[in-house]
């Protein structure tokens, strides 16, 4: 996995929130540093995505919500420009009536426009991130509705002596309504 997009991978960890496109993505991500990165080059990096969609054109921000961007896969639902692809995904959209982002730095565009909308969101995510360099101890805790994170390139050892990070994925959304729950008591 050392060049791909993996965790435990050597090339930048593309922005992105966490398990994006399921039936269940979390609404929060708690990243725990068990071991910081022995060389001090790791950063995670993190952007408020949400305020990056508010930047954008209302025309953008319409592309965005429509069912248009998938990943390239092996296993293909469908075909775009002569490549396999994942179902369409809109980037933007409501659930359970609140607003969230979806979005993975190398999801593609399956048309011209939703191509250039893409861009467009890209280029301002790259523009407004912040690294965080993580200690052992540091938890990191992101709202996966508004927050895209994401790792620079660094040259891992693969001795046993590199970075570890602890993921745990939060949601409600799998609990009974509140009314239900009290009722439960």
């Amino acid at each position: 996995h050392r060049d791909v997009q993996f965790g435990s991978n050597a090339v930048e960890f593309l922005l992105h929130t966490e398990t994006p496109f399921r039936d269940v993505s979390p609404d929060f991500l708690a990243l725990l540093c068990l071991r910081a990165d022995p060389a001090g080059i790791a950063r995670t990096r993190v952007a408020d995505i949400a305020a990056v969609v508010r930047t954008l054109s209302a025309a953008t921000q319409d592309v965005l919500h429509e069912p248009l961007y998938a990943f390239e896969t092996d296993r293909p639902v469908q075909f775009a420009d002569g490549r396999g692809i994942t179902q369409p995904q809109p980037i933007l959209g409501k659930r359970d009536g609140q607003p969230f982002v979806e979005y993975v730095g190398d999801l593609i565009g399956i048309t011209s426009p939703a191509r250039e909308a893409l861009t467009e969101l890209t280029v301002a995510l790259s523009q407004s991130t912040i690294d965080v360099a993580l200690t052992a101890g540091d938890l990191l805790l992101l709202d996966n509705i508004r927050a895209a994170h994401g790792r620079n390139a660094i040259e891992p050892r693969y001795d046993g002596t590199d970075r570890w990070l602890q993921r745990c994925l939060i949601t409600t959304r799998l609990l009974p309504p509140a009314a239900a729950r009290r009722q439960a008591l």
